[in-house]
C-alpha cells in the first residue's frame, strides 16, 4: 500500500510539473510570436527577459495592466481580488504620474486597450470619457472636462500627440490626428488633423 501511495504521489507531481512546464513555455511562445523568435532560442529568451525587465522598471506591463483593469471593472470579480487588482493599477498610475480613472463603480470606457508607445507617463483621463478602438496616446496627454459640460468621445484609430489637451464634451472623429501640444475645445471631424492652441484643422 505504501508503495502504491508513493507511486500515485509521484505520478501526481510529475503530471503537475509537466502541466506547469507546458503552460510556462506556451505563454512565452505566445509572447514571442510577435517578434518571430523561437521560445527555445537564446535570442528569443533574451528578448523576453529584457522586455519583462523594462516593464518592471517602468511599472507598466501592458497585458497585465489592462487585464487587471478589466477584472476591476467587472462586478463578477470577487471584492478582495478587485481590491488587489485596483491597488496594482493605482501603483502603476502613481509611479508614472498618471490617472486612468479606474474605480469599482465606473471609470473611463475603452472599447479596446489603447496603444501607449511611451507607457502611462503623465496621461490623465476623465472618468466619463469614452475612447474607441486602437487609440494611440502619447505621453503627458490630458483628456478632461470643462465647466462640467459633459464628457469627451474619441473615435477609432485616433492619434493623440504628446502633451495634447482635450477639454469638454467634444467629439473626435475616426482616424483623426491631434498634434503635439494642441488644445482641443471643439469637435474634430473624421480623418482631420488638428494642431495649435486653440486647435485648428489643417487637413481633412
Amino acid at each position: 500500500m505504501k508503495v502504491l501511495r508513493l507511486f500515485r504521489a509521484k505520478t501526481y507531481w510529475s503530471l503537475l510539473m509537466t502541466c506547469c512546464f507546458y503552460a510556462f513555455f506556451n505563454e512565452q511562445k505566445n509572447e514571442l510570436n510577435h517578434y518571430n523568435k523561437s521560445v527555445f532560442s537564446v535570442e528569443g529568451l533574451k528578448l523576453n527577459l529584457l522586455t519583462k525587465i523594462s516593464y518592471r522598471l517602468e511599472h507598466y506591463d501592458p497585458k497585465k495592466y489592462w487585464r487587471y483593469r478589466e477584472k476591476v471593472m467587472s462586478p463578477k470579480t470577487p471584492k478582495l481580488l478587485r481590491f488587489y487588482y485596483w491597488h496594482y493599477l493605482k501603483k502603476c498610475d502613481a509611479f508614472n504620474c498618471a490617472s486612468i480613472a479606474t474605480a469599482f463603480n465606473g471609470g473611463v470606457t475603452f472599447l479596446s486597450p489603447p496603444v501607449l508607445p511611451h507607457g502611462l507617463k503623465g496621461i490623465v483621463i476623465h472618468r466619463d470619457a469614452v475612447l474607441g478602438n486602437n487609440v494611440v496616446i502619447l505621453q503627458n496627454v490630458t483628456i478632461g472636462q470643462r465647466n462640467n459640460d459633459g464628457h469627451c468621445v474619441i473615435g477609432d484609430n485616433v492619434l493623440i500627440g504628446a502633451g495634447a489637451i482635450i477639454l469638454g464634451a467634444v467629439k473626435i472623429g475616426d482616424n483623426a490626428q491631434i498634434g503635439a501640444g494642441a488644445v482641443v475645445v471643439h469637435d474634430i471631424p473624421e480623418g482631420a488633423t488638428a494642431v495649435g492652441n486653440p486647435a485648428r484643422i489643417i487637413s481633412k
